[in-house]
């Protein structure tokens, strides 16, 4: 099968599940007049400036702005929510090139409730589009199916308002022509994952929140390499549209020198970014 009649395919396929998914998520239905539209759309649009924390002058510190614009379609009748993602990276060293990340596509909706509707279960299904310059010329890349169940809870029923708790599990398969890159680096053949999300609201506007996520990624040729990143940010909503974030990330290997023992950290100089960020929904 051509790779392009297989990316249809398996798109069809991703659409037709939200689909499923969200009539076995939905326990009862109200009923929908039909004069009324049933699809709202929207989008938001964001711009981020990061920087590594290496002193000024050293060639290894990284700076660069990232801008992306995320479109949505809603469903109401169904519960589904489509999306989209695109955005660019502009780098502000060396040549300070402009580069195209790769297109994101898919759905999002609710499975269903438990302990009393405390927790919500949501699914998140999505397909990439191979569109930056390493994903089409260097890797590869056919196309990504990624599926990413989660839980969120607001903790104000155990008497701890303005807490919220959000646990996903990630899985993703990729579809590339070789094993390996023009580069010799070894193409990932899927991965999985997890992540924790906590953010607390201390008033209406303000939001502070810590984060973690581990995964791993195994090759065509079944050698695997582990992944964890966490971090910290501060958000404040400027207006109900208009909200302005910063925040800390650091990520690698949790592996130490060693290649044995477990070392993650959650500062480290050489591989720590800080970030600022503002977005716009509409």
């Amino acid at each position: 099968m051509k790779p392009f009649c297989l990316f249809l395919l398996l798109w069809a396929l991703l659409l037709s599940s939200g689909v499923i998914l969200a009539g076995v998520g939905q326990v009862t239905t109200d009923k929908v007049d039909n004069k009324k539209s049933t699809y709202s759309t929207g989008a938001s649009i964001s711009s981020s400036l990061s920087a590594s924390m290496h002193q000024l002058g050293d060639p290894a510190r990284r700076l660069g702005q990232g801008f992306s614009f995320s479109p949505y379609l809603v469903d109401k009748k169904r519960g589904i929510s489509y999306f989209g993602s695109l955005s660019f990276n502009k780098d502000y060293r060396g040549e300070r090139e402009l580069g195209l990340n790769d297109l994101a596509l898919g759905l999002s909706t609710s499975i269903g409730t438990a302990y009393d509707k405390k927790v919500l279960f949501k699914i998140r299904l999505s397909s990439t589009i191979p569109l930056s310059e390493y994903s089409r010329e260097w890797s590869k890349l056919y196309t990504a199916l990624t599926v990413a169940p989660s839980a969120i809870m607001k903790l104000d029923a155990l008497g701890v308002p303005g807490v919220t708790v959000v646990y996903s599990l990630r899985a993703s398969l990729f579809f590339h022509q070789y094993k390996a890159s023009y580069t010799g680096r070894a193409n990932n053949q899927y991965a999985v994952g997890n992540s924790l999300a906590v953010s607390y609201s201390p008033m209406d506007k303000l939001s502070l929140g810590v984060n973690g996520s581990y995964g791993r990624n195994f090759t065509y040729d079944g050698v695997s390499r582990d992944g964890v990143q966490v971090g910290e940010n501060i958000s404040y909503s400027v207006t109900d549209s208009t909200s302005v974030t910063v925040g800390h990330a650091n990520g690698g290997s949790p592996l130490a020198t060693n290649g044995r023992e477990i070392e993650i950290n959650i500062y480290d100089r050489e591989s720590s970014t800080v970030y600022g960020e503002i977005s716009y929904g509409f």
